[in-house]
């Protein structure tokens, strides 16, 4: 490095939203590699947004992030400023805004780098040699990154290190004379591919102090890299097939920092935590001794589930989210997955005998689905008692085997981010449009309503199907104003509103059944229920005035709700619902 260089790297990541689970780890953990090689005269500050702050300040993102970035640079009396970004699908474009409004801003010459899965998964795609109809496109990958003087391909701890001990101020980077050279004039950025990392030797941000769990009130929790699966759809299915993990030590150390910390929630970021049973073991009983009082996520496979995880995940305040996709064996089979309905019944009928909380994936759109595939798909995954489900449009992302394999399947998708398939020879465009009413009816109806409790035995004297059923919903969604493109985010509305829509369709369809003798009972269900869940989920105080016996609603006695409505006698109660000391209780008042 030339002598006297000073040299100001900032670390610029936009986060899709604000929250532990939207946190920079990957950024966090290169800057920790930057920290740790102590390289002379070079200083590092991380800066970070999110959609969610950004909408809050009636900010641009691109403009808040850029503004961040040059309000970090205006403090260090360095004369190169290195610019670093982490790119994924759904903040690329935003990365290359924020960049050029850096360059056209900054007054010292500025090198500008970007790297993450998106940048991984283009350079795949950019070195492909094939006929694959996207053939042009994948000839110009970079050309929306000309703004980048260097892309990090892969991990980047090493490389990023490797990067700054070549820059020096002999060195041409992006500059503030450059910057209003010919805009025409296209450069080419310098692909770098990252190493494969020894996870034993990467130092971690958490323990170095690179990052703090209570600024984003939770932790991503990394335990290993890489998976044993090939899904095709998968950015991990053209990745090693090794999995890579974490020293025990190192975690041991790390949940000790999050219990000294009082860390309220962790995510588990391992794509099947599972996969190794001993290990998963010892990390469970480890969570359960250092950190008993957290609430943990992870991602399983039903199919490597036994007593003894389930037992294990009990101790636990814990929910795990599990990839159906499909619940259509051919469909599965042509993304490299495998599926075998019984046994997979049988290892969710485990999650519920032990009382966890689980959720399911299923993706609309996969190659040789069609809508009735993907309605089959929602009324199997229902039939199961997931807390929630999780519906996707199939996104046909570079670097991924079905990328590779999308003309042999017919999938037609956008070119550009976030890469949705547009149609396929067995999914039209107007069903992925129907699709993608009845995945949001579904997000509001099902997970948003917190109706796993109740939804297949108030379904059941309808005689309908759940996919059936959340159709007519959407379509009522539609009529009323509420549906997915009029602006309606169940995120942002209260549990009591959405619950007030349950109520509404739901006394349409059972008045339309000829059924009305049974809505106060079912009113008495959702809306303990819902109370209980508030209870239990915002510690929210709920008095109700109701018109059957709590105790009766509790019991289980009116899940057959026509039966109940035909013999309980009708009486008026007010009840209190609230935390109590061993958790969310209820009295009569």
């Amino acid at each position: 490095m030339a002598e006297n260089a000073k040299i100001q790297v900032v670390f610029a990541t936009i986060l899709a939203e604000t929250s532990p689970q939207a946190l920079p780890l990957g950024t966090a953990c290169v800057v920790s590699s930057v920290r740790s090689a102590k390289l002379k005269n070079v200083q590092t500050a991380l800066c970070d947004i999110s959609y969610d702050e950004a909408k809050e300040q009636n900010k641009d993102a691109a403009e808040f992030l850029a503004e961040k970035i040059l309000q970090a640079a205006e403090k260090s009396d360095s004369n190169t400023l290195v610019v670093s970004f982490s790119a994924f699908v759904w903040n690329v474009v935003d990365c290359v805004r924020t960049a050029e409004i850096v360059k056209a801003k900054t007054k010292v010459r500025t090198v500008f780098v970007c790297g993450g899965p998106e940048i991984t998964a283009r350079a795949r795609v950019s070195a492909l040699h094939t006929d694959h109809a996207q053939t042009n496109a994948a000839a110009h990958q970079f050309d929306d990154l000309a703004v980048f003087d260097y892309l990090i391909q892969g991990e980047g701890e090493t490389a990023f290190v490797e990067l700054l001990k070549k820059i020096d101020n002999n060195m041409v980077g992006s500059s503030a004379n450059s910057a209003n050279t010919s805009h025409n004039a296209k450069k080419r950025p310098k692909l770098i591919v990252g190493k494969t990392e020894d996870c034993s030797k990467l130092s971690s941000p958490w323990l170095d102090g690179t990052i703090d769990p209570v600024t984003y009130n939770g932790v991503l929790w990394e335990l290993s890299r890489g998976c044993p699966y090939a899904c095709s759809y998968c950015f991990e299915s053209k990745g090693e097939r090794r999995v890579r993990k974490f020293p025990m030590e190192r975690l041991e150390k790390e949940i000790e920092l999050f219990a000294r910390k009082k860390v309220p929630q962790l995510f588990v970021l391992d794509p099947t935590f599972n996969a190794d049973r001993e290990r998963a073991l010892q990390l469970l009983k480890l969570m359960a001794k250092k950190l008993p009082d957290a609430h943990y996520q992870f991602e399983v496979r039903a199919e490597c589930m036994d007593k003894s995880l389930a037992e294990a995940f009990t101790n636990l305040s814990c929910s795990l989210q599990i990839g159906l996709q499909s619940a259509n064996p051919q469909v599965l089979k042509n993304i490299n997955r495998t599926f075998e309905r019984k046994n997979f019944s049988r290892k969710i009928a485990l999650l519920n005998d032990y009382g966890l909380v689980f959720g399911f994936d299923l993706i609309y759109g996969l190659p040789g689905d069609t809508l009735p595939s993907f309605r089959d798909s929602i009324d199997y995954a229902l039939s199961l008692y997931p807390n929630h489900l999780e519906l996707f449009r199939l996104s046909v992302l570079p670097g991924t085997a079905l990328y590779e394999q999308a003309l042999k399947f017919g999938l037609k998708f956008d070119s550009k981010p976030p890469y949705h398939v547009q149609c396929s020879p067995t999914f039209s465009q107007s069903d992925l449009l129907k699709a993608e009413h009845l995945a949001f009816a579904c997000n509001v109806f099902y997970s948003a309503g917190r109706a796993v409790t109740w939804f297949l035995s108030l379904l059941h004297p309808l005689k309908i199907k759940p996919s059936q059923f959340l159709a007519d919903f959407a379509e009522w969604q539609r009529c009323n104003n509420c549906a997915r493109n009029t602006g309606f985010d169940p995120c942002t509305q209260p549990h009591t509103e959405i619950e007030r829509m349950q109520l509404s369709f739901l006394q349409f369809k059972y008045d339309e059944k000829h059924l009305s003798y049974a809505i106060p009972a079912l009113r008495d269900v959702v809306r303990l229920n819902g109370a209980l869940s508030r209870a239990c989920g915002e510690g929210e105080e709920t008095i109700l005035d109701v018109s059957y016996d709590p105790e009766a609603i509790f019991s289980g006695e009116a899940m057959d709700i026509l039966a109940f409505a035909d013999e309980a006698c009708m009486e008026n109660f007010k009840v209190r619902i609230f935390v109590g000391d061993e958790g969310p209780d209820y009295e009569i008042l």
